[in-house]
């Protein structure tokens, strides 16, 4: 029945703009507003004295005042009408997206917007509000060249819309007559917060008519193909010329008996219940449990929850009278914070790494903690909570206490042979027919092999890779391996069995 009704009206008005015009009519103008998808289509005629009804056709038909008209919007499968507005008031639909309205004695807008259907992986919601007299949409940007341009300014698009990664568009701020732009704001929302710049009209791209005057103000946004923004919201604000800024101020109600809570604007302390502070102002807030043993759980501005970044939080005051309400709860995660840099520590909760400084680590979990001291470094002493471990193979067990703990690893330098040396290994040890010298890295080396008395017994120049001593000839006992390269030398203890 929908597309009946919507086919007969559009035959019915494309008949009307072939007949031959009886004469030209004084009156205003229609611009739309409309989805791409309706662009090209008649969608509105208007009533003629004689009783029939003429297509409008946006910028170019003139309808005299008091004409009565009829709106019909043909939706796209998948589809909905979000909202139809003549001048800026909503219009009600008669049924089937069919809408009425009378023409007033002024040019005028219609503004036809779409449900949003979009892939939020894909694409961003951009939505817009104002306060004043004035209007708020979107046109359309070319990036072609590079530098993303304003091609069409005065085509302009509903508002809100999905903008797709990767695109650019731009939002047109259009003052009324006797009216003028006073600011935009921008917030985009991502995971990690919200984003807020004010713009000023200087800070705008003027927006001018075929006449060369400026009607209005645009700003350029567009998305990065793998960006997580979730929403653009812009927030424009006009004023009857003439007249001073609005300043919207109000004060923090602060709901926290268990926390010690600090609000600042920039270096200015923010005083709940008596500091007056202005829409869109950017606040940093601390805080802190007062009862030892409890941390902060919740930080909730105006019924959002806050998220730490870093030691803080962060939000933007709203055009009201905001609550900042800050819970706690006992605190049963601690962290391991590591002293000294002379070794590489791994901390592992089960199969999980434990991040030191970072990672919340619940009391009396299992932990299994591996030290390596690093090169030209030697263990002294390992602390945990303040009392010593004993490693066996670079590692020791212990068990999360219910408090923040310190890892303490103690190191000293090795001597300057050890360091050389570190690389040059005797093994195995002890030995039975061989014994190899394995050297990685020095040249022009000798080793001595010598009994434990200091006795010669055999010598010779050390290969890089693996050196091989014949060792079936010694007895049992306690022997001596020197090996001396570029005027330094270390002896290794070894033991035949």
């Amino acid at each position: 029945m929908r597309k009946l009704l919507f086919g007969i009206a559009l035959l019915f008005m494309a008949l009307l703009t072939l007949a031959p015009s009886v004469k030209a009519q004084e009156g205003h103008t229609i611009s739309f507003v409309i989805p791409e998808s309706l662009r090209d289509q008649p969608i509105a005629s208007y009533t003629k004295d004689d009783n029939t009804s003429e297509t409008i056709v946006p910028n170019v038909t003139k309808i005299p005042t008091g004409k009565a008209m009829l709106i019909i919007v043909p939706t796209p499968i998948g589809k909905n009408i979000q909202f139809v507005t003549f001048n800026g008031e909503e219009l009600t639909d008669i049924g089937e997206g069919f809408f009425n309205a009378t023409m007033p004695d002024t040019d005028s807008r219609i503004v036809v917007c779409f449900n949003l259907d979009h892939n939020p992986e894909l694409a961003v919601v951009v939505k817009a509000e104002s306060k004043g007299d004035g209007e708020v949409f979107a046109c359309d940007v070319t990036t072609d060249g590079g530098e993303p341009k304003l091609s069409d300014p005065l085509t302009l698009r509903p508002l809100p819309m999905a903008v797709t990664r990767g695109d650019w568009y731009g939002l047109i701020a259009l003052p009324k007559a006797g009216n003028e732009l006073v600011k935009v704001t921008r917030v985009i929302t991502s995971p990690d917060g919200e984003n807020i710049d004010k713009f000023k009209p200087a800070d705008l791209e003027a927006v001018k008519d075929q006449t060369n005057n400026v009607i209005g103000y645009a700003n350029k946004f567009g998305f990065e193909d793998n960006g997580k923004e979730s929403e653009c919201r812009y927030k424009v604000v006009f004023k009857k010329t003439g007249d001073p800024d609005p300043v919207v101020k109000n004060v923090i109600t602060l709901d926290a008996p268990d926390a010690n809570v600090e609000i600042k604007n920039g270096s200015d302390v923010v005083k709940p219940g008596e500091t007056q502070v202005e829409d869109d102002t950017k606040l940093i807030i601390t805080a802190k449990a007062k009862a030892a043993g409890y941390v902060v759980d919740k930080v909730i501005f105006n019924d959002a929850e806050l998220k730490l970044k870093g030691n803080v939080y962060e939000a933007f005051m709203p055009e009201k009278e905001a609550t900042l309400k800050v819970t706690v709860k006992e605190n049963n995660t601690f962290v391991i914070t590591l002293q000294g840099d002379g070794a590489d520590v791994t901390v592992m909760a089960g199969t999980t790494a434990v991040e030191l400084g970072k990672t919340a680590v619940a009391k009396d979990t299992d932990l299994s903690i591996t030290v390596k001291a690093k090169t030209g470094q030697e263990i002294v002493k390992v602390l945990f909570d303040g009392k010593e471990q004993e490693l066996k193979n670079d590692a020791f067990t212990a068990k999360m206490p219910a408090k923040d703990v310190v890892l303490e690893v103690q190191t000293r330098p090795t001597a300057v042979e050890d360091a050389y040396f570190a690389n040059v290994k005797v093994n195995p040890n002890p030995f039975a027919e061989q014994l190899r010298i394995q050297n990685a890295e020095l040249q022009s080396a000798t080793y001595a092999l010598l009994n434990a008395q200091g006795v010669l017994l055999q010598s010779g120049a050390l290969v890089y890779g693996e050196t091989v001593l014949n060792t079936n000839d010694l007895t049992a006992g306690l022997y001596l391996v020197r090996v001396t390269a570029n005027g330094m030398s270390k002896t290794y203890s070894v033991i035949k069995k």
